[in-house]
């Protein structure tokens, strides 16, 4: 059972993981904004989400491991991995496309 008096040290504990998640947030967003505002960057990022879209839409089985095990056949200790076959809705190839389209777009519009 917890004790009542360990309650101000998880609320520090709590504050502080929570005041350094905002600031991690906050640091990754201005660094992505200022990385995607040189248009070369925004031209790399349109064709690579467009080949994801397009590979997503194309192959939407994408086969994972998922568990090892050890049996014995014949006095011989095999181990055996299964995979499990995650199938990629349509729709998120959909959106990659058009993702890489708008960051496309974006680099033409604003080097006008």
């Amino acid at each position: 059972m917890a004790s009542p008096a360990l309650l101000p040290w998880a609320l520090l504990v709590l504050l502080v993981f929570a005041a350094f998640n905002l600031l991690f947030m906050q640091m990754v967003f201005a660094w992505v904004e200022r990385w995607l505002a040189q248009r070369r960057t925004r031209e790399i990022m349109g064709i690579l989400f467009i080949a994801l879209g397009i590979a997503a839409l194309v192959h939407p089985n994408v086969s994972m491991p998922s568990k090892k095990s050890e049996i014995e056949i014949a006095g011989t200790k095999t181990i055996i991995e299964t995979t499990r076959i995650i199938q990629i809705p349509k729709v998120f190839g959909v959106l990659l496309l058009l993702a890489g389209g708008s960051f496309i777009f974006l680099s033409a519009a604003k080097s006008k």
